[in-house]
């Protein structure tokens, strides 16, 4: 169960869509784990995973929450980038 693999509540938040304030924001505070669903697996969340595990958050994205319109391959390259940059895939 994906509850059972993740940080303690006090450090773990659920987004939808990441911006740049908000990233900056968790930085500040015990933020460290970041769960990314949304409707655009291939797109929006992809971008959100790579963005905050390059500031140094453990991502996790639970691909049961996610959707893609996989354009052209879309989809398959996104989970790429997304595992090479360390974001964890359920």
């Amino acid at each position: 169960m994906l509850q059972d693999q993740l940080l303690p509540l006090s450090t773990l938040t659920l987004v939808a869509a990441v911006f740049t304030s908000d990233l900056k924001l968790g930085q500040e505070t015990l933020m460290r784990a970041l769960i990314v669903i949304d409707v655009q697996n291939d797109f929006c969340v992809a971008h959100s995973a790579l963005d905050t595990t390059s500031l140094g958050f453990q991502v996790t994205v639970d691909t049961e929450l996610c959707r893609a319109s996989d354009k052209d391959g879309s989809l398959d390259l996104a989970l790429i980038e997304m595992k090479s940059a360390k974001a964890r895939l359920v």
